[in-house]
């Protein structure tokens, strides 16, 4: 489904060691999996998103692009305060008209209704956002690729 593109320059036994992993796609969607739950796997997370942002900067402006992401958060919950910190400050440092779809799978079912909330305050009006249940991982791939 994935093929595996990891932006760091580490060996792979090194790759292991982290703590949200970055692929991407055939069909250009970005999925940032989480291999643990904590603060590290946040910061992990905010460095893959703005990589691919002055990934994104750098193409040709000739249309405008939409970013998709998948958020796998299967592995459980990450501290929420911590997140929300950290995704306003990197959603602070993105300039510009490009739009994003996310699509967050999570494993915590009461967690959903928060996060839909809380999200409301960190995310650009450009940009979608959509929560999926982790039974529903195929569906979020599918929302994604049914990009307008």
């Amino acid at each position: 489904m994935t093929t595996q593109k990891v932006d760091h320059t580490t060996p792979n036994d090194a790759q292991s060691q982290l703590a949200c992993i970055r692929s991407e796609s055939d069909d250009g969607i970005h999925v940032l999996a989480y291999t643990e739950i904590s603060r590290k796997a946040i910061d992990e997370l905010a460095q893959h998103i703005m990589d691919i942002y002055h990934e994104v900067l750098a193409e040709p402006a000739e249309e405008v692009s939409v970013a998709c992401f998948l958020i796998d958060s299967r592995i459980g919950s990450q501290p929420v305060k911590y997140t929300m910190a950290r995704m306003r400050e990197t959603v602070g440092q993105m300039k510009g008209e490009h739009k994003s779809r996310i699509a967050i799978v999570l494993t915590d079912n009461l967690m959903m209704n928060m996060l839909s909330t809380l999200s409301n305050q960190v995310m650009r009006g450009q940009d979608e956002f959509r929560l999926f249940r982790a039974d529903e991982y195929d569906a979020a791939f599918a929302w994604l690729r049914a990009n307008p």
